[in-house]
């Protein structure tokens, strides 16, 4: 959803696209103070223009439950793990379309279930299948890569290990937003190309 689709000042939506917030949803993933550093508006004028975009994002994105029950366009089918047993556990297999999380220790047999998920989902049909842990394709070659090719899952192994690299423990505010954009993206890539993600992350003790 585009800024410029909000009813604010044309000045103000320059700002904006000059400090590079194009969506409106971006403008909930900065702090106030962030805000300020970007365009030239006090803190009221901030307020204002984050209860504006507030307003627009609950009026066009709003569904009820029952509309999202009846839509097929809403309906999640599933995509099986070729294993009768773990399918079961999930009602059928993983989201498609959809985001899932598979946690474990370290060796307990995360990296091996998405093996299996790949290979089922290269044999169920005609679809394609790609296994990348890299962060840079959700915003470099996705499209490109999404919009050519007929590809039903994508597996990242392992996500958290991308952002611990990235960010240490002075950091962490950083780091829970970069994680907070990471997921809302998986989603928003997930219902455009109507694709599953599989996300593998260790858990340790």
């Amino acid at each position: 959803m585009s800024i410029n689709n909000l009813d604010i000042n044309a000045s103000i939506k320059q700002q904006l696209i000059k400090a590079r917030i194009t969506e409106v949803s971006s403008l909930f993933s900065l702090t106030i103070y962030e805000l300020k550093e970007k365009v030239s508006l006090n803190e009221s004028s901030l307020k204002e223009l984050l209860s504006v975009a507030a307003n627009y994002l609950l009026k066009s994105s709003i569904k009820t439950a029952y509309s999202i029950h009846t839509n097929e366009e809403y309906k999640h089918h599933k995509l099986s793990t070729g294993c009768e047993l773990v399918d079961q556990c999930l009602h059928g297999g993983i989201i498609f379309p959809g985001v899932t999380e598979i946690c474990g220790e370290s060796a307990s047999g995360k990296t091996q279930l998405c093996l299996q998920i790949c290979l089922n989902a290269l044999i169920s049909d005609s679809y394609s299948s790609i296994l990348d842990d890299l962060w840079t394709l959700l915003n470099i070659k996705v499209d490109l890569l999404l919009s050519n090719q007929k590809i039903k899952l994508i597996v990242l192994d392992s996500v958290a290990a991308l952002f611990r690299a990235e960010y240490d423990a002075s950091n962490m505010i950083n780091r829970s937003q970069m994680l907070a954009k990471f997921g809302l993206k998986l989603h928003h890539i997930s219902q455009k190309y109507k694709i599953c993600f599989v996300v593998v992350n260790q858990v340790c003790y």
